[in-house]
């Protein structure tokens, strides 16, 4: 299920050796607080090697099915050549918001592409996942998982679009694009365009400034 040709120009930029904790420094508040969620500063900064190691090709060996090319940029992220498994994550801190999110005034919006791919009946699954999680690291209610599984064959990004209010006591918002091939050596699993963005609720919807 995975043409050997399909990396044969692909430049592949591995993602950097894992330095401390997943969790960032407390974003600004206002726009979108994950840290290079579009791949589009060329390599996998702000991401954390979970399982395996995940790469980065250019945007046009995911091709554009299903969506706009602006969207992709020039970059996206897939597990490529590794284990069957595959996962990176980002920890967004959202302690500097811990007022607002225990007085239950915030509220989320989560966005990104995923591209699970089937031919001849075998699938290469992308998984896209936000969940909450308080102090102490306990999941709470909320958040969202996107596990695209088609049922002919396919090569479409499925776009993830989630908007809830954070749960109280979060103060951690955790992301995770998770990889796994049916058969071959290569995986058709990829995702980009990564968002999360705070707001407090009004008429505008206007993000935390």
């Amino acid at each position: 299920m995975h043409p050997a040709l399909r990396f044969a120009c692909a430049v592949l930029i591995p993602l950097l050796p894992a330095q401390g904790a997943l969790a960032q420094d407390p974003a600004p508040p206002g726009g979108n607080l994950v840290v290079n969620g579009d791949f589009e500063t060329g390599d996998l900064r702000g991401w954390t090697a979970l399982r395996g190691e995940m790469v980065l090709v250019p945007a046009e060996a995911a091709g554009f099915a299903g969506v706009d090319p602006a969207a992709l940029g020039a970059w996206t992220v897939t597990s490529a050549e590794g284990p069957e498994q595959e996962e990176i994550g980002q920890d967004v801190d959202l302690s500097a918001h811990a007022a607002e999110i225990d007085d239950d005034i915030l509220s989320a919006g989560f966005s990104a592409l995923v591209q699970t791919r089937r031919a001849r009946g075998l699938i290469d699954h992308g998984a896209v996942s936000l969940v909450f999680l308080d102090a102490g690291g306990a999941a709470l209610p909320g958040g969202i998982t996107v596990r695209p599984s088609p049922t002919q064959d396919s090569v479409d990004w499925t776009a993830v679009d989630w908007s809830g209010p954070v749960p109280p006591g979060a103060r951690t918002a955790r992301i995770r694009f998770a990889a796994e091939r049916a058969s071959g050596a290569s995986s058709d699993a990829f995702a980009d365009a990564f968002s999360l963005v705070l707001e407090e609720p009004s008429s505008s919807a206007a993000p935390l400034r």
